[in-house]
Parts: structure tokens; sequence; C-alpha cells
């Protein structure tokens, strides 16, 4: 089990031996997952697995309150294992008296699966689901196998238009997972050895995990990228909050250029998916040179420790007054050139819109 942290960075959750994937055993894994959490807020938005009807099951009774994905890679694997022996691979197929290749056939039921898995809206959805159909219609057992498997029993844990009300931050597959196990077994070498053996080269790898990522938390407090540097836009945030964040906002703020403030072009998912500010109020803020607060990301993005006192939680009582008195006494002991660099500094943070912060018109 493995999730993300708000640098990027894949991390494990927890190693389970397991006798046989059953029920059970999948149900006792969870719950020994939940009772690590410490309170419900903690519990997972989203939980993405692979089509496994049973460990699905136990997903949606052990983390009820958590929106259960499917992956869509391993979706799109099983369409294509199905397409595959249907359509042939050495015989011709005929189309308006033409011969087509079965790839080509493929490649098109392929991409049309590929528009019905993106669909951004139940309008497109039902527009692309009818394109597949009139692909597949030589092959009615196809279509009817992926309609009563796929499209009517699961398609709202994989199909963007349902996906993008889920607060997944990108992960609509499994790939990290896979990404771990593969790093497990560099890490193991060998399927032979005794747990205990196992448990110390677990125990270093997430050790070494551990270390990169303390290194890509330091980064994003303490490294600041040119293009955030003295951007009104981005003054609450920098050293705050992830630079994973910075460059959502970034990509959002270019799109922003294009959509500016219509609201009523389609596409801010980001507000959902991601917990972050869309192009639109995005837009807005930058014609009146306004920062993105920091109530306006998710607490996600602020975590960069793995401290519980990670983050500045918005209900917080933390306050700066004996750090503005340390300042106020030195200030008065202070040489009248020290005091003028103080000044200078404070007027850096409290009024960033008089200073070189404020990037020039």
């Amino acid at each position: 089990m493995v999730s993300v942290t708000s640098t990027g960075k894949t991390f494990v959750v927890g190693f389970t031996f397991l006798e046989c994937e059953r029920g059970d055993n999948f149900r006792w894994t969870l719950e020994v997952c939940r009772s690590v959490l410490k309170k419900q807020v903690d519990m997972p938005k989203a939980i993405v697995t692979d089509r496994d009807p049973t460990l699905m099951n136990v997903v949606a009774k052990v983390f009820p309150s958590s929106d259960a994905l499917i992956c869509r890679y391993h979706i799109s694997c099983n369409v294509i294992s199905k397409v595959k022996p249907v359509v042939g691979t050495k015989q011709a197929a005929t189309e308006g008296g033409k011969a087509v290749k079965p790839g080509v056939i493929v490649d098109q039921m392929m991409d049309a699966w590929d528009r019905v898995a993106n669909s951004s809206t139940k309008e497109l959805n039902a527009y692309a689901v009818l394109q597949f159909r009139k692909i597949c219609e030589k092959y009615p057992d196809l279509l009817k196998y992926i309609e009563s498997t796929i499209l009517d029993k699961v398609k709202e844990k994989f199909v963007c238009v349902w996906t993008d009300k889920v607060q997944h931050l990108g992960n609509t597959t499994t790939n990290r997972v896979e990404s771990a196990h593969a790093t497990l077994k560099n890490w193991l070498c060998s399927s032979k050895g005794d747990l205990c053996k196992a448990w110390d080269t677990i125990n270093h790898m997430i050790s070494n995990q551990h270390n990169e990522i303390q290194t890509s938390f330091g980064r994003s407090i303490s490294v600041f990228e040119h293009r955030f540097k003295n951007n009104i836009l981005y003054s609450q945030l920098i050293g705050n909050a992830s630079r994973g964040g910075l460059n959502y906002i970034f990509h959002e703020v270019k799109r922003g250029e294009t959509i500016g403030g219509d609201s009523a072009k389609r596409g801010c998912t980001i507000i959902i998916t991601y917990g972050l500010p869309c192009a639109c109020a995005i837009a807005k803020k930058v014609r009146f040179g306004k920062p993105v607060t920091m109530n306006e990301i998710t607490h996600y993005w602020k975590r960069l420790t793995f401290d519980d006192d990670g983050c500045v939680e918005e209900d917080s009582n933390i306050s700066i007054i004996s750090e503005l008195e340390a300042i106020q006494e030195r200030f008065l002991k202070t040489d009248d050139n020290m005091k003028l660099y103080i000044k200078e500094q404070l007027q850096r943070i409290g009024f960033p819109e008089t200073t070189d912060m404020k990037p020039p018109s």
C-alpha cells in the first residue's frame, strides 16, 4: 500500500504478508491500516485499486468515507485483451470494400475507448459511447461484454466525468503501487529468504525513501524557483506550500491567460481534484494584483514535514507575538543602519505590494 507526498514522492503506507488473497485477509490488512490513522480527517480521500471485486468490497466497508476508484490503466488493458482476439491479428478485415489490417482496427477501437474514459462531461461521454458502439457493431459479443461488465457497472470509478468529482490528486491508476513493487523487488534481489531478512531489507528501503522525502520537503521550504520569486501571486505560498502545488498553479496561470475569468468555459476541475484554485479564479487575482492565500489551497499541499505540526491548520492558534516583541527589543537597542535594515525586511513581509516583491508593470 502506498500514497504520495505533497512533493510528488511515493511513500509506503504498509507492507503485508498474506497467506492468500481472500476477503478476510484483505479486511484484516485494511483494518490495521485504518487503526494507525489518528482521526477521521486523516482518512484517505480516494483509494485506487485494480478491478478485484473482493478487494473493492472490502475497501468500501473499511473506508466507507473514501471514494473508491479503479485503475484506469488496468481497465484499458482488460479492454484491449478482449479486443485483440476478437479482431484477430493475421486476417485483413474489409471496410467499404477495402482491406484494413486488424492492427488498424484495434487502434481505432482503443482510440474510441480512450475518448470514452477521458470524457469530461456526461454529454461527451454519451457521444463517445455511441461512437464506440458504432466501431464495435461488427463484434456484438465484444460490445456486450464491455458494456455489461465495465460500462454498466463501474464507469463511475474510472471515467473522468465522475472521477473529476473526487480529490484524487492526479492518482487514477495504480502505477505508483507497481513502481513501488518493482523497487521492493530490486531491494530484495531474490524471492528466497526468511522474514527477518525481508524485514531488514524493507527497513533499509524505507529509511532511504524517508531521506529522499525529507530532501524534497527541504527544497520546497528553502529553494525558490525564479518563476515564483518576486511575484505577488505566490508571495504567501513560497516556503509554506509544496513546489508541486506551485507548479500546478503556474500551469493554471498559463491556462487562465487563454480563458481569462470566464467561468462558463469548462475545465476548471483542479479545485476538486487537487484542492487548488482554478484558472478562472487565478486570472482575476492576476488582473487585480492579489496573491493566492494559504486558505485557498487544501491542507495536503501545506504538509512539508513528517511531524504532526507539519503545516498550518486553518483553525490553529499559532501566534507571532513573542517574535514581534523580540524584534522590537532588538530594534531599540541597535544602531541606525541596523534599524533601517530591520525595517526594510519587515516592509517586504508586511507590505509586499509596495516592495520589489511585486513584478514591474
